[in-house]
Order: structure tokens, then sequence, then C-alpha cells
């Protein structure tokens, strides 16, 4: 028995759920697939949500980068006030500021591009709110982050900025969607392009006939498109993130912090626990599991940037991550091959979590009428030169 909604979400992640509870919001029967494999970026993720330092010298980003961190703050606070949310403690999101610092000479002339390209954005009014900053010297950054080291050259301090508990935000954004009629459903999705752009999904022997399909995949997106020898829309990188404790320690109003250059990111969580990170490599394999090649190098670049303070942080965990990659860095979102009923959202590379609640928006906006919030050209999936839609029986 083929069973009828108006849209199947493929992928549980941030991205995926936002979609899930968006169409919700706008009263649309939806079933959000969720196969909850191992090393799925939701999870792996640090929260950085800092638009300026995301998008450093490409304009193609902008306006979807700093949308992305203007919504944020009104999501949270409606996700806050939903029954099914309200009990606990927190969505995951917390307003902060980015401390964008060199340390020892390296990552100085990055610095200061990352000035110069506020400066730039500064000058579109939408977004002149978000740019600022101010220079802060050597003893004012480590006030900020006090396990730097002694040779931090100092940096910019960027007001606009934001954490986010990745899995905790979509779990969220999941329990609202519930209260509202949506399904969530773990399983294994196959999707089924029929003829007219018609698309069928299966999942462990159900057959769903959706008015739309929105494949919110992340890295496992090639497996779901099953196309075989064409050039992928995306693939995985693998960031392997350490998390620390370092006792004593009271990291609630840190900022984030960015060591530029020879890094790392050093992301203060409440209680003294910090998220450091990250590499990035591709990994066709998918192994979740972490690497003593990845531990030593985030090891030794935070070693490079701290003191001798963080030698007695305790590791709880080391994350690894899946992130899905486009070609040219850019995300995808929007209808595939030509197909109004089949949309893509997917390729946020390393700000899946900065991004994801917004392009599900988006993803979501497509399917109930509404006009794109911004331009959605330069993240259209028929750039790539896909082959034709093709039929998959």
């Amino acid at each position: 028995m083929t069973e009828t909604c108006d849209a199947v979400v493929i992928g549980g992640g941030i991205v995926g759920a936002a979609v899930g509870y968006h169409l919700s919001r706008a009263g649309l029967e939806a079933v959000v697939v969720d196969r909850r494999d191992r090393g799925h970026a939701t999870w792996a993720g640090a929260g950085i949500v800092c638009p300026v330092t995301a998008t450093v010298g490409n304009r193609h980003l902008v306006d979807l980068a700093f949308a992305a961190a203007a919504s944020y703050p009104a999501l949270a606070a409606e996700l806050a006030e939903e029954p099914a949310v309200a009990a606990e403690p927190t969505t995951g999101y917390a307003s902060s500021a980015m401390l964008s610092v060199s340390v020892g000479g390296t990552g100085a002339e990055h610095v200061s591009r990352i000035a110069a390209w506020a400066d730039k954005v500064a000058g579109q009014a939408r977004w002149a709110a978000m740019c600022g900053y101010r220079r802060v010297g050597q003893p004012e950054s480590r006030e900020f982050c006090p396990v730097l080291a002694g040779d931090v050259d100092g940096g910019l301090l960027i007001s606009s900025a934001a954490r986010v508990d990745g899995d905790r935000f979509r779990q969220a954004m999941l329990a609202a969607g519930q209260r509202r009629g949506l399904t969530v459903l773990p399983g294994d999705a196959r999707l089924v392009i029929k003829g007219q752009g018609a698309a069928e999904v299966t999942v462990d022997g159900r057959t769903f006939a959706a008015g739309h399909v929105v494949i919110c995949a992340g890295a496992w997106t090639e497996r779901i498109l099953a196309l075989g020898g064409d050039a992928p829309v995306v693939i995985p990188c693998r960031g392997e993130i350490l998390h620390l404790q370092v006792d004593g320690l009271d990291t609630t109003s840190w900022p984030l912090v960015e060591v530029e250059g020879s890094g790392p990111y050093i992301i203060g969580w409440p209680s003294g626990r910090l998220a450091v990170g990250t590499t990035v490599e591709p990994a066709l394999d998918f192994d979740a599991r972490p690497t003593l090649a990845g531990i030593r190098a985030i090891a030794e670049s935070l070693s490079r940037a701290a003191g001798e303070q963080i030698k007695q942080a305790k590791l709880i965990e080391c994350r690894v991550g899946f992130r899905p990659m486009s070609a040219d860095g850019l995300p995808v979102i929007g209808p595939w091959n030509g197909s109004k009923r089949v949309l893509l959202a997917t390729g946020h590379g390393a700000n899946g979590l900065s991004w994801g609640p917004y392009t599900g928006k988006l993803a979501a906006d497509i399917i109930t009428g509404l006009p794109a919030e911004i331009d959605l050209r330069p993240f259209a999936a028929d750039r790539f030169g896909r082959a034709a839609e093709k039929e998959q029986m």
C-alpha cells in the first residue's frame, strides 16, 4: 500500500529537521526519514555561527550566511516557547562574539583580511549592523580566553556571533514539528524517480508518494541520488574535533576563538568544556572512528596556540563528522535536474550548523510557494551539469 503526504524529507540532521519543522508549521503533512548514521555532521560540529569569518572573500555566500545568522535568535526564541521544547534547559543556541587572533605572527595577514572583509560587507546597509568589530591587543585577548599562549598577537573581537549545540537544536525543531503533525521515521530511504518528475520514497518496506521530496542527506547525498558515474554533487570530508574538560575554568562567557593561520578554533561551553578542532580530509569510506593522526594534529595546533594551562585538560571524546563539500564550496539548494518536486538542501561543508536552519526554511518556502528571501541562483543544483533526469526503478 502506497502512503501519501505533502513532502518527504530524507535526512534528519539540522537541515532536514528545519525543513520538517517549517513545513509542519505551514500546515503541510511531512515525513522526515532519519537513518541516524554514525558520523553525521550535526552531532559532530563545533557550533560556530559567525557570518563575517565564514564568508571572507566569497560574495556569493554573504546573503545566505548573514540572513541565516540573523534568523537564528528569533527561531530559537520561537522554539523555546513550544510546549514540547520548553521543559528543556535550552534549545542549544546562545549569542556570543568571535575573537579572531594570530599567534607568533602566524595568521596576522588573515586577521587583516577579515577586518577588510567586514568593512566591505558593512557597505551593504542590510548587514552593516552585523559587521561590527574592534581591535584587541594581547592582554585583552588573554582576558577573553585565558588559555591562549603568551605570544598571542591580539586581533579582532567581532560582536555578531553565536554558538549552537547542533544536535540539541535539531531535536528541538523535530519535537516542535511533531507537535504540529510532523512524522519522524527512522529507517533507510530510497528515492524512486517516476515520469514527469514525480517521486516516491521507500523506507524499509513502506512506500510514500510525496508531492515533494527534499534530500537533506548531507555527506550521504550521493548514495541517495545513486547516479553512478556522474560528477558528484557533494563529497564527504572527514572532520575530527576534540572535546576537552579543564576543571576550575569558567568558560561560560568566552567568545568563540579562531586562531588564524595555524589554527585551531577553541569553542568554550559552560563548566569548563572546550571544543577544539579541526581536521579536514576526503573520506569516501565513511569510517567514523577517531584517528591518532587527527587527534595529534589538533593537539599540536592547540599546543602552539595555548599556554601551560591547557596541558591539564582532560580528553572527554573525539567526535568525527562527515561534512558535505560541493565542488565549488557553495551549498546546493533548490530543484534537482529540472524537477520541481525533488529538491536538494545540502553541501554546506563545515557551515551546516551555521546555515542549516535557514536553508531548511528556504527549501520549505520553495514548496509552499513563498518567494525566496535571498538569491538562490548561486546555489542551484544544475550548476554541476548533472546528467538529465533518470528513472530509477
